[in-house]
């Protein structure tokens, strides 16, 4: 036998000793998974096993063995209350769906299957103030699904004298009748990258002065924001003033005004004769109330 051959057996021999040295208990240990437990957006929470983590963990089970994943708090809201997690289910991560949407899973440690994400919806506060009033939100922190934790009733707020904000939404608190109409100030979750439609009704003897805040079309009634974070959205009221429109030399022209026409006074008419000027005659020339030629 040549050399190189009685090297090879000595080898083969040298590794079935060692084999056969180690306890059955070593030769029969079952494979360990590296398993990998996240949330589906940044800050929300999950429990394995008893043990609270945030946004992500490692784990490395034998496969086969069984573990305990919850999401303990279906709604999560952040320490400032303008921002939070709703849970809307486990799934693997290529988006195969475990066992619908119950906060509780008893996962098996499987190699094909271990990549779990908690999935969350992102909402965020938007508050809206009508003409500097106050927004009320001591209630934004508690979990309107939790009925052992609902706030006392509240008589309701005078609306505001100026006007209100209509809204394509009725999630606005505190609870009034018309949940279309804030006639006070009020607050709203919403969903993240939502659009909400706000529109501005001045009362007789008021006008809309505009929007403040993160707001598109901040000059017109109808303004829109878009949630990309929480928002605080003002809408300003002012006293209405009457505003006459003459022309000259040529009386009685039409104008454009915000994109719509006004017919002026005409000097042989009185078809306007509440629009006039300060320290001009309330009637023309001539004409006296109540006597006709």
């Amino acid at each position: 036998m040549s050399m190189p051959n009685l090297h090879r057996l000595v080898l083969a021999a040298v590794a079935v000793a060692a084999a056969a040295s180690l306890p059955l208990s070593a030769q029969n240990s079952p494979k360990t998974v590296a398993v990998r437990i996240q949330t589906s957006l940044p800050g929300g929470s999950f429990w394995v096993d008893g043990t609270e983590y945030q946004t992500s963990a490692q784990f490395v089970w034998a496969e086969g063995t069984k573990h305990i994943l919850e999401v303990r708090k279906a709604l999560q809201i952040n320490w400032l209350c303008d921002a939070r997690w709703r849970f809307q289910g486990w799934t693997l991560l290529n988006g195969q769906i475990l066992e619908g949407s119950s906060p509780v899973q008893i996962y098996t440690t499987d190699p094909e299957k271990n990549s779990l994400v908690a999935n969350f919806q992102l909402e965020y506060r938007l508050d809206v103030s009508v003409n500097g009033d106050a927004v009320d939100t001591s209630e934004a922190c508690l979990d309107e699904q939790d009925p052992m934790n609902q706030p006392a009733p509240k008589p309701p707020l005078p609306p505001n004298p100026a006007g209100f904000v209509q809204t394509t939404s009725g999630a606005f608190r505190p609870v009034r009748e018309a949940h279309e109409c804030l006639s006070t100030s009020g607050w709203a979750w919403m969903a993240a990258n939502s659009t909400v439609t706000l529109n501005a009704v001045p009362y007789p003897g008021f006008a809309f002065a505009g929007w403040m805040g993160q707001t598109q079309h901040p000059g017109t009634y109808m303004g829109q924001v878009v949630m990309t974070g929480p928002r605080q959205i003002l809408a300003r009221f002012v006293d209405a003033r009457r505003v006459t429109f003459l022309t000259a030399p040529v009386a009685g022209l039409s104008v454009v005004v915000d994109r719509e026409i006004v017919r002026t006074r005409a000097p042989d008419s009185d078809c306007l004769i509440t629009n006039r000027l300060p320290g001009t005659p309330a009637y023309p020339p001539g004409l006296v109330p109540g006597v006709y030629a």
